[in-house]
């Protein structure tokens, strides 16, 4: 029960299938809300070692273990009270309060209690009925030098990409990649916020931890919604310099449920791209497993992604790789393992503008990399010298396509490169005209 008038109120649970916890687990008692501010309760049960002349009382290493938690997106005070009451008098065990600060989603107050004080040690069998309260006063937001005093440590930037984000993107004219450079949706929590807490605050919503490449595509490597209750921001964060973080966010109806995701899993985002409109749109991401065989995800892409007016003008199916590339794989009948897909790779399915359309691999590429348009601050033109090691230096200088590996992706900043480029030749020319002179002056 709560009574939440005011900036004060009283929490009251009771947990009536406590032994049902297994030892060493912590359950999560469902949300609520007190002085405008989201709670949540934890309740754990921790089996201590025994020695040798203890180990008659089966109960006597056996230890309640409480969690207080602030479920919101704000730093919250309070002055609280907080444990198990006599479940026959309901009466505190302790008549304590504490001045306390939680950073969002952060852990507020714990506490342990030895069943033996909870109920009457004659009983043959304890009840498995327990009364957690959390007793709020002056609950409120933070004022920062509480905030400061109160060690709820760094702050974490969470880069939210959702399908929006990847439209936008894709909008752009940026063909590959999928990860938008600058994320609109941000949200800030600490090092002491709790990954679950976070995760789990919307039951419709889940997110997947993603490494952002350089070249604009996601690694997904876990599911934050399947973190232990105990993990914190601080420890996944990798940058202590600049805490920041990439998720994916995947929202479902009520009526369904997210598949579960393990060491097998694969996420796949899928692209469209019409050729009687020329751009790209984005129809959603899919989980497989490693061992999925390719035509099977492409039959779940036409089910649940594709219009059904696309897949009978039928399509042709891309699988993106590395250096802007791509490899067909309508007819592929492999694994999603066997030709290399990693969870975060990028599908493209390009509809056909007439049902006999026949267009080589290679076509099909020139066509994307024409149309695609880097992220801005990228480099765009970008040459490597190699195999130059037999060049003869002379008072002139010749580059072979043998020579001179060259990429031009934007024409917005060919020009600077050109001209970088140029530099290069012409420092290279003076050095080799005073390599000539200096070799003709020892020769006299």
């Amino acid at each position: 029960m709560g009574d939440g008038r005011g900036q004060r109120g009283v929490y009251e649970y009771h947990l009536n299938n406590f032994k049902a916890i297994p030892g060493g687990a912590m359950a999560l008692i469902p949300s609520f809300q007190l002085g405008d501010f989201e709670w949540r309760v934890g309740v754990g049960r921790h089996i201590q070692p025994l020695c040798s002349s203890e180990a008659a009382d089966e109960h006597r290493n056996e230890m309640v273990q409480l969690a207080l938690f602030s479920d919101d997106s704000e730093t919250v005070y309070s002055e609280i009270k907080f444990g198990i009451v006599d479940p026959k008098e309901a009466k505190w065990l302790s008549d304590e309060r504490t001045s306390k600060v939680a950073a969002p989603f952060a852990c507020m107050e714990v506490c342990s209690i030895d069943v033996r004080n909870l109920w009457d040690p004659n009983q043959r069998e304890l009840s498995d009925t327990l009364v957690v309260r959390a007793d709020f006063k002056n609950i409120r937001a933070a004022t920062h030098e509480e905030q400061r005093s109160s060690k709820i440590g760094r702050r974490v930037k969470i880069q939210i990409i959702d399908k929006n984000s990847i439209n936008k993107r894709l909008n752009k004219k940026r063909f590959f990649g999928i990860a938008p450079s600058a994320t609109e949706r941000n949200c800030t929590v600490y090092c002491t916020s709790h990954v679950h807490n976070f995760s789990t605050k919307d039951p419709n919503c889940r997110y997947l931890l993603c490494e952002r490449l350089s070249d604009g595509n996601l690694i997904a490597k876990r599911c934050l919604n399947d973190a232990p209750l105990d993990e914190t921001f601080g420890q996944i964060v990798k940058n202590d310099a600049h805490p920041t973080l990439t998720v994916l966010e995947e929202i479902k109806r009520s009526d369904e449920t997210f598949q579960v995701v393990d060491d097998n899993s694969v996420f796949v985002f899928i692209k469209n791209f019409d050729p009687n409109f020329g751009d790209l749109s984005y129809l959603g991401f899919l989980q497989a497993k490693k061992t999925t065989k390719c035509q099977s995800l492409l039959g779940q892409i036409e089910r649940q992604l594709m219009d059904d007016d696309d897949v009978t003008r039928g399509y042709n199916a891309y699988l993106e790789t590395e250096m802007r590339n791509i490899e067909e794989i309508t007819f592929n009948d492999s694994t999603v393992e066997e030709i290399g897909m990693y969870s975060g790779n990028c599908i493209i399915i390009r509809c056909k503008k007439t049902p006999s359309e026949e267009l080589a691999v290679e076509e099909v590429l020139h066509g994307f990399q024409n149309s695609h348009v880097e992220d801005e601050g990228s480099e765009c033109m970008q040459f490597d010298i190699v195999n130059c090691n037999a060049m003869e230096m002379s008072g002139h200088l010749e580059f072979t396509d043998d020579c001179v590996h060259h990429s031009v992706t934007s024409c917005d900043q060919a020009q600077a490169s050109f001209l970088r480029l140029a530099k290069l030749l012409a420092i290279s020319f003076a050095f080799g005209c005073t390599f000539e002179l200096l070799r003709g002056r020892q020769a006299t």
